[in-house]
């Protein structure tokens, strides 16, 4: 659990930084799955006459070898593009990390012990140079219909899976930002390709913080927090997994698409226990599993 003044912290600034709160055999699983996919991009672009067979890195470490792969592909952009690009993968791992107890109990110490995983998550893939994954300053709720879920609280769990710095694309966030209320969001925000967001000159006054964090860091915001992602100018792979909570029966700002219950002290047996039980939700509700 988080203590007193961890909470307190959270509540002023709109976010706060938690050191190895998450254990390596919560990352373990999603590690294994990404490793895997990027030997099948190698594979398929070798297969497809962009990489030439001696040019797949295997000896290269995780957030080196995405990386050389693309540099060395005659369309740099495709291994991306065709096995990254998708934010909303329903694997097994991503299930296991967002059911970590010791994420759920930092949950738990701010939003109580009905935990509902928000349906809104995502698995970010930032290579070198990509715009389309730079995001512009914005507040989570912008993204989800404020009028249902503004008076939700949102507690965004965002997840580097390496070593995160200003250099590859780390996020940054504006203290006591959350309480403006929400900002005005423009379709087109120059320096990003790939997100509405907020102009530079309309954003309130506050520290900025760069958020350099390393695996089992976790950064914990406010759905109202301003906060963006720089962009990489590395040659390494950012790679990051943002997962929300919100309190059990309150308003997500996206009806259509559910959640899970990933705690519940009340009803213990509606608990999603497994990848099956999250895929079944969906079913029930009509999703596009793809697009969930």
């Amino acid at each position: 659990m988080l203590s007193t003044k961890q909470i307190d912290q959270f509540n002023e600034d709109g976010f706060l930084i938690v050191r190895n709160l998450l254990p390596p055999d919560a990352l373990a699983p999603l590690l294994s799955e990404l490793e895997q996919k990027v030997e099948t991009a190698a594979q398929d672009a070798v297969a497809q006459g962009l990489l030439a067979p001696d040019a797949t890195f295997p000896a290269a470490s995780f957030d080196t070898r995405l990386a050389r792969i693309s540099a060395a592909c005659a369309q740099p952009d495709w291994p991306w593009a065709n096995y990254f690009s998708s934010q909303k993968p329903l694997t097994s791992g991503i299930f296991h990390l967002r059911t970590a107890p010791t994420l759920l109990d930092a949950a738990e110490s701010l939003i109580g012990p009905e935990i509902l995983a928000h349906p809104q998550f995502a698995q970010r893939v930032h290579p070198p140079a990509n715009a389309p994954t730079v995001i512009a300053w914005h507040q989570d709720l912008a993204y989800l219909i404020p009028e249902e879920a503004g008076d939700t609280l949102v507690a965004n769990f965002w997840i580097p899976l390496v070593a995160t710095t200003a250099e590859n694309g780390c996020l940054q966030v504006l203290r006591g930002s959350h309480r403006q209320g929400l900002l005005a969001h423009n379709l087109h925000v120059p320096d990003s390709k790939g997100s509405r967001g907020i102009v530079e000159s309309d954003l309130p006054a506050g520290d900025i913080v760069t958020a350099e964090m390393d695996p089992g860091d976790v950064l914990l915001t406010m759905e109202r927090l301003v906060h963006r992602s720089l962009p990489n100018r590395s040659d390494t792979v950012r790679w990051s997994v943002d997962t929300r909570y919100c309190q059990l029966g309150l308003p997500t700002g996206r009806p259509k698409v559910p959640g899970f219950i990933a705690r519940s002290r009340q009803n213990p047996a509606s608990v999603a226990r497994s990848l099956e039980d999250w895929l079944q939700i969906l079913d029930n509700a009509g999703c596009i599993k793809e697009n969930a």
